[in-house]
């Protein structure tokens, strides 16, 4: 089965499948840090939110305004941070809008008066018109629709508003970067990308978009994981260790960090090394055999793909083996090769590499395994010694000659760069970087991330690290199961974009979609979509990809999360500084659970022959997910622990981190309980559909899309 010269480019596509994600589609997604102990003494707050008092008249004055606005110390490290403005009113931010002009906060006017969660926007003006004289009303759950103006914030614009909220200089050294620091700027981590895409990063702390949400505080992220569907990234600044139980940890997350080092102890681990790590965190052949984990690459005239056997079955055990330096030797006599090949290099139509290999083969019986290249070929009137640069259809020729002939091949493809090793299951990867780093007498278990979050009715069963040399990354794409997707970053830089659900997720992916010219001229489609890399000048339509109308931009940096729906089409690039590692762990909430089931298309993605011969039959799907993982047991415990939940919230000494009635004010803890039970209702509606086998989802919902809860 090899591929005739006059449709090398035709072979290559019709195993596309092996060696390129397909369109739109991914299993699942597919600084230095330095090394020293971490400071925790510059920061202090109270275990309690109620075990300190502080009045207005405390506080700080904030260089650059008047003495009329002081910063709070914080009572908490989850906490936003709170400003008294004008000695009466006190705001305690909770987030902000990339547009700059809507920030959620908790509002207080005059004393002896509680607080009131609510939106604050900029009233009057327009940010672009460069007015000075800048009006702000705020609207509350308790306050009239219309809201109210702020005299007190007058003169303030979103620039300045937004500086006030991400303020981050008391947390000291617990952080693991500084925000402005140029070595974690965007320019830093995508140095080809537009001036002007990093600029507003930089500004936002991180966000591009105007409906990219910035959470500054962590009792309002865990809101948010209660009631949101995620539909735009949310960026959580230092939020994998500001909020107990958020983020993983080996015990702490700052531990974690302090493990993910290369070999060299200064500098983050590589994603080749990464996977050493992972296997030896494994333990044993048979763990690694059955352990989870792909790496993919850049190959030349090829653009990326997963490297060696891309089957759905393939793992951890696969992906070692395809940037090993393991090579085979066999001697086919006369009759089938039982294996498959098709060129290396689509462009240049040169070298080969194996697509597919029979069972039983003596191709199989030698240790040849889809993914691997030749080096050499020999028959007795002919030798190629090198089939790098080799035009394929003289490689291919070769095999017309009279047998026996000879074929050397290697795993690790030739002038492959920017690997990047995913899905490696976190449990394993933390453990074989403390026993790397000569921790592992400390009998350190590792902790599972997202523990802590809310009104989770279904999560997947292990968290998964993801470690990219820089500048590697995914293409745009869609998960099989579109669940809420939690990233934490650990070490390095990450870029990642989304698209809104419908239209604007369609539009990112056709403008990702190469066009190619068959051997007539015509145009036709390839399978894989472009990705947007951080390591090179980038091409108009790559350009293009990040001009998606309604496209949404995070740059998220060690001790961040980020948030977001994984179906909506979305892509995320390594910084182009440092490798980058990151832990991913997927949930589902009653709202997400409405999101899933209504992309009632993508809820069966698998054909029969995917199921039946290519390994995916053992894959979860979102259908899998809605009537089989998903039970009424595990919907009637996030009911009773919510409700649980928000009756102690309510109580004078409750210590947890979700936002209590004193902070947000009874009727915004009414509104926020209605428009759960109203999720709840969604769930149960996304759950039925599903349970049927047509093509109709549950009814839509506008406020899947709602990103703010408190009005």
């Amino acid at each position: 089965r090899r591929a005739a010269p006059g449709a090398m480019r035709a072979a290559a596509l019709s195993v596309a499948r092996v060696v390129r994600p397909r369109a739109g589609l991914a299993c699942r997604r597919v600084m230095p840090f330095p090394v020293r102990r971490v400071s925790r003494t510059s920061f202090r707050a109270s275990s309690s939110a109620s075990s300190v008092s502080v009045s207005d008249a405390d506080g700080e004055h904030v260089s650059g305004h008047d003495a009329r606005v002081r910063r709070l110390p914080r009572e908490r490290t989850a906490h936003g941070p709170t400003y008294v403005f004008g000695g009466t009113t006190r705001l305690r931010f909770l987030a902000f809008h990339g547009c700059a002009s809507r920030f959620t906060v908790l509002f207080r006017h005059g004393v002896g008066v509680g607080f009131d969660a609510g939106e604050l926007e900029l009233d009057g003006t327009c940010e672009f018109e460069k007015r000075v004289n800048h009006g702000w009303r705020v609207r509350t759950a308790a306050g009239p629709p219309e809201g109210v103006r702020v005299e007190s914030l007058a003169g303030f614009d979103g620039e300045q508003m937004k500086r006030l909220a991400l303020y981050d200089a008391d947390f000291g050294d617990m952080r693991l970067y500084l925000e402005n620091g140029k070595e974690w700027s965007a320019t830093a981590a995508a140095p080809t990308w537009p001036k002007r895409l990093c600029q507003t990063l930089d500004a936002n702390g991180g966000a591009s978009g105007n409906d990219a949400l910035v959470v500054v505080d962590g009792g309002y992220f865990l809101e948010l994981a209660r009631l949101s569907a995620f539909p735009n990234p949310v960026l959580f600044p230092h939020g994998a260790w500001r909020v107990p139980n958020l983020g993983p940890g080996a015990p702490t997350f700052h531990d974690l960090a302090s493990a993910i080092v290369g070999e060299k102890k200064d500098t983050p681990m590589a994603a080749a090394a990464a996977l050493r790590v992972a296997a030896r965190g494994a333990s044993s052949k048979k763990e690694v055999a059955s352990a989870p984990g792909r790496v993919t690459g850049e190959i030349p005239g090829r653009g990326r793909c997963t490297l060696g056997d891309a089957s759905g079955d393939a793992g951890l055990a696969e992906a070692l083996d395809a940037v090993s330096d393991r090579t085979v030797r066999v001697v086919f006599p006369d009759g089938p090769l039982g294996l498959g090949f098709a060129p290396y290099d689509w462009d240049l139509a040169t070298g080969a590499q194996v697509m597919e290999v029979d069972n039983g083969s003596i191709a199989s019986r030698n240790g040849v395994t889809p993914g691997m290249t030749f080096r050499s070929v020999a028959t007795g009137n002919k030798t190629i010694a090198s089939c790098v640069n080799f035009a394929f259809e003289e490689i291919d020729r070769m095999f017309d000659e009279p047998r026996p002939i000879t074929v050397e091949l290697q795993s690790k493809p030739p002038s492959v760069e920017r690997l990047y090793a995913v899905e490696m299951r976190a449990r394993d990867f933390a453990a074989g970087a403390l026993a790397t780093n000569k921790k592992k007498n400390k009998k350190i278990e590792f902790i599972e991330p997202g523990l802590g979050l809310p009104s989770v009715v279904w999560r997947e069963t292990h968290s998964t690290i993801f470690v990219g040399d820089p500048g590697s990354g995914t293409p745009p794409h869609h998960d099989i199961v579109g669940q809420i997707e939690l990233c934490h970053v650990i070490t390095g830089a990450k870029l990642l974009a989304a698209a809104p659900w419908g239209e604007a997720s369609d539009e990112l992916c056709r403008r990702a979609r190469p066009i190619l010219s068959d051997d007539d001229g015509d145009e036709e489609d390839d399978e894989s979509l472009l990705s947007v890399p951080t390591h090179r000048a980038l091409s108009r339509q790559e350009i293009s990809i990040l001009e998606t109308p309604g496209l949404c931009v995070v740059h998220a940096r060690p001790g961040d999360v980020v948030a977001f729906s994984s179906a909506a089409t979305h892509f995320a690039v390594n910084g182009n500084a440092k490798p980058c590692a990151a832990c991913f762990h997927g949930v589902l909430t009653p709202a997400s659970a409405h999101t899933l089931a209504s992309y009632v298309g993508r809820l069966d993605p698998f054909s029969r022959d995917e199921l039946e011969s290519d390994g995916f039959g053992k894959h979860l799907t979102g259908r899998g997910v809605l009537t089989s993982e998903l039970t009424d047991r595990s919907f009637e415990v996030a009911k009773k622990k919510d409700a649980e939940c928000d009756a102690r919230r309510k109580e004078n000494g409750y210590a947890g981190s979700r936002l209590t009635l004193k902070e947000i004010g009874e009727e915004a803890l009414d509104l926020t309980a209605v428009r759960f039970t109203e999720a709840n209702q969604r769930m149960a509606f996304a759950r039925e559909s599903a349970k049927g086998s047509g093509k109709k989802g549950p009814e839509a919902w506008s406020d899947a899309s709602r990103s703010s809860f408190f009005i």
